[in-house]
């Protein structure tokens, strides 16, 4: 799901990329063209930061991922270690 939202990310920024590029142009004709490129910048900037907020979430989410499996790994070889013990005493 992350790898997704990542590559999604990626392509929104190339598309952004062109789109942005090509409406500045168009946009631009008149205006001044310092104007249209900050804009453009600062959406591409958002993006990038976009970006690397879902990185940080995948990140994240593995961490937590791992520990929780390491947890619950350690969690079943205590209660199995108990239950031997239990069984081999008992009996």
């Amino acid at each position: 799901m992350f790898l997704k939202l990542k590559e999604t990310s990626n392509d929104i920024l190339e598309l952004s990329r062109d789109i942005n590029f090509k409406n500045c142009i168009i946009n631009c004709k008149n205006k001044k063209r310092y104007s249209c490129f900050l804009k453009r910048r600062l959406e591409i900037i958002q993006l990038l930061i976009n970006n690397i907020y879902f990185k940080f979430i995948n990140f994240y989410f593995k961490i937590k991922l791992s520990y929780l499996l390491y947890n619950k790994i350690v969690l079943s070889y205590i209660i199995s270690f108990i239950l031997i013990i239990f069984i081999v005493f008992y009996y």
